[in-house]
């Protein structure tokens, strides 16, 4: 009989430690990371793993430390709570000297699949998969962070890649600074309003081919200039970047490289110019786009088997070439004034053409009495 009595006895505090034990289980939690819910980021806890979901929820117990990565880059830890932002994962203070979690909250967002930041921040698996294995570092000027090559390259391939981001958003950017701190208080219930009018807005036209003019039928509006896009509309031909204003044309091939709106050049007279001289022989020329060697747009030569005879040269007079090719080969005459008072002024009436200098004539014709020397 006493021998049931202990097995009785033993039984019952077997019973009593295993029900007591359950008791020690710990009770698992759920926080969201919130820049709006992020759905794609990849958590670990020390009993915890895994992926946040649509709502942004991550699993975690009391007391551990939570770790965010995007793909495969670290955002940060801090310890888990119910509602964690970028900004907790340096030191919970929102303000926008913290460079790792500003430049964090603008990627995040910019990620976003429909750019709807109202219905959460969707980073889908074809976008973790363009980001994971890119050295992208946070801790730099938002200026910085905007022109970093691994930024730009990132962004470059999402574009790219046709299923990152929805297709009736168009090409993305990334966010700028006052735009993610307006997004992010706002999604923590700090302000009312998403959006900062103050902020001047610039057009700005798309660049595809990269040849620094831009397409002006592809614009968007931004408070600083995206990647891939330019300030100017100048392109004509954005698919090709040997096209474009200033570029060297290719005549008649169909092709309008330098963007004048034509392949053409309008044909010109080219006369020849066979002593050399840079005048060209009025009876002598050809029709031509630009002039070959031994022709000029000039045709003023009256003699071109010489180069000392031209427009341009100096005239010996009377010895019967004419140098200067303006028809005459005799000094040119000038018009002399009578002075019959001696007083130096001439005559307006009384006037004689010779080459130079006839005697009791002047140049000036401006003596109103030439019979009294005292009135010039």
């Amino acid at each position: 009989m006493l021998k049931y009595i202990k097995i009785l006895i033993l039984s019952l505090l077997l019973i009593i430690g295993c029900s007591g034990g359950s008791h020690n289980n710990p009770t698992i939690l759920t926080g969201i990371f919130v820049d709006s819910p992020v759905e794609g980021l990849t958590y670990e806890t020390s009993t915890q793993s895994g992926m946040t979901n649509s709502r942004g929820e991550f699993n975690y117990i009391a007391g551990e430390t939570v770790t965010f990565y995007l793909a495969d880059i670290l955002l940060g830890s801090c310890s888990a709570r119910e509602k964690i932002s970028p900004f907790d994962l340096v030191n919970g203070i929102i303000t926008d000297v913290e460079l790792v979690a500003v430049n964090e909250c603008r990627l995040l967002q910019s990620l976003d699949y429909d750019t709807d930041l109202e219905n959460g921040i969707t980073i889908n698996e074809y976008a973790l998969n363009e980001i994971k294995g890119r050295p992208i570092k946070f801790d730099m000027s938002c200026d910085d962070f905007t022109n970093d090559p691994d930024v730009r390259a990132l962004f470059g391939a999402l574009n790219g890649s046709g299923r990152a981001f929805s297709a009736e958003v168009g090409i993305r950017q990334l966010r700028t600074k006052d735009q993610a701190l307006a997004h992010l208080r706002y999604a923590l219930g700090l302000d009312d309003d998403t959006d900062d009018d103050t902020i001047p807005r610039n057009t700005y036209y798309l660049d595809a081919d990269g040849d620094g003019y831009g397409n002006p039928n592809i614009t968007i509006i931004n408070e600083t200039q995206p990647y891939g896009y330019v300030s100017n509309n100048l392109d004509c031909n954005d698919s090709y970047a040997s096209i474009h204003p200033g570029a060297t044309e290719v005549l008649n091939d169909g092709i309008d490289q330098d963007c004048d709106g034509s392949d053409e050049h309008p044909v010109r007279n080219c006369y020849q110019d066979a002593d050399g001289d840079g005048y060209g022989n009025p009876y002598i020329y050809s029709q031509d786009i630009s002039c070959g060697y031994g022709y000029v747009t000039d045709n003023t030569d009256c003699n071109d088997n010489n180069p000392n005879i031209n427009p341009g040269a100096m005239e010996v007079y009377n010895d019967g070439i004419d140098q200067d090719c303006d028809g005459n080969d005799t000094e040119p005459l000038n018009t002399y004034y009578y002075d019959g008072d001696g007083d130096g002024y001439g005559n307006p009436n009384i006037t004689t053409m010779a080459i130079c200098c006839p005697q009791d004539y002047v140049t000036n014709g401006n003596d109103p009495d030439d019979s009294d020397p005292n009135i010039p």
